[in-house]
């Protein structure tokens, strides 16, 4: 039973700690990099072989 516990709440804190942070840190720097990755694939895809 320990160890379910302990389990349970691992998950519980880090399923808080993805949700928490991201949103205390602002969400731009994210947006701001996969804007970049996507125009990065487009220019790729859209390159003559």
């Amino acid at each position: 039973m320990d160890f379910e516990l302990f389990v349970a709440l691992f998950c519980v804190i880090g399923i808080g700690w993805l949700t928490i942070v991201p949103t205390y840190r602002g969400w731009g720097h994210l947006e701001q990099k996969m804007a970049e990755r996507v125009e990065t694939t487009i220019a790729a895809l859209d390159e003559p072989d």
